[in-house]
């Protein structure tokens, strides 16, 4: 399963930048992507003992990833849009490549902290503001709140109420970024190509979820399907909202943070270990 990921997560960039080099776009842009895919399949072929170390402090993960979040509004960013982190020629969209992490601190975090840190997360969304990873967010939030063994019906109920309300305004946000070719226009460029394009398009976005499906259908444990079923989402909707909006395609555009993001969802998946006792998710559907 491993392989299939790591084949899925390589024939996406390289598609990408295929489709890049046919619309006379530098492969220069895709270096990131480059360095990046090869970083991410070495931690999802050698990485089998990050789970372990992230969830055993997992509080300690989710507000180092709450605080790159939030340090994306102190820079300066561009037209008022602030989604990154520049460290010198360096922009690193943090939520695409940290969001598998906070996905996980609410599964794991007492109720307090796990509402808490999924309302911080989607108002830092609103600010930036980002309507494609905060209604990514929020729908797979307000999936794991609803397997949340310890959340009355009441908390359910307000927590994803909340989270949602949170996205759609976020909806509302003046966005005036224009769309980059080769990172939110790379997909529209491929289907406005020839037939070869449109289906090659199609079926790297088929592999890409093939593996992350094939562990949701193949699981026995409900609390692993809950949690895969959640980043599923969670990519799903990530992909689906570039099309409404101009917003980075995930893994087939060019840059960091999606490719990390997208490996990091796998280490966890692949590590996630049936004896998770501090999952506090349904053990049935």
């Amino acid at each position: 399963m491993k392989w299939i990921a790591i084949a899925a997560l390589v024939l996406a960039v390289l598609f990408g930048a295929t489709v890049a080099y046919f619309n006379q776009i530098s492969l220069l842009m895709f270096l990131p992507s480059f360095i990046s895919v090869v970083f991410g399949s070495v931690l999802i072929l050698f990485g089998a003992h990050i789970y372990d170390y992230i969830s055993k402090n997992i509080s300690y993960f989710s507000a180092l990833s709450l605080t790159f979040m939030g340090m994306t509004l102190c820079f300066q960013g561009y037209d008022g849009v602030r989604r990154w982190i520049f460290m010198g020629p360096v922009q690193l969209n943090v939520s695409l490549a940290l969001a598998p992490i906070l996905l996980l601190a609410l599964a794991h975090l007492k109720i307090r902290e796990s509402v808490l840190t999924a309302l911080i997360t989607c108002a830092v969304y609103f600010f930036q503001p980002d309507a494609s990873q905060a209604s990514a967010f929020a729908v797979a939030a307000a999936m794991i709140f609803i397997f949340r063994k310890d959340f009355t019906i009441v908390v359910k109920g307000l927590s994803c109420v909340s989270v949602l309300a949170i996205a759609i305004a976020t909806w509302f946000q003046k966005d005036p970024l224009p769309s980059v070719a080769h990172v939110e226009d790379i997909l529209r460029l491929a289907f406005g190509m020839s037939l070869f394009f449109k289906i090659g398009a199609l079926a790297v976005i088929v592999l890409l979820f093939l593996p992350l499906s094939l562990v949701l259908v193949k699981s026995r444990l409900t609390q692993k399907r809950v949690f895969v079923g959640s980043l599923l989402i969670f990519w799903i909707v990530a992909f689906v909202s570039t099309e409404i909006g101009f917003y980075p395609v995930p893994v087939i555009g060019a840059g960091f943070a999606g490719i990390l993001g997208w490996s990091l969802s796998y280490i966890l998946i692949f590590g996630f270990e049936s004896t998770d006792s501090a999952l506090n998710l349904s053990s049935s559907i």
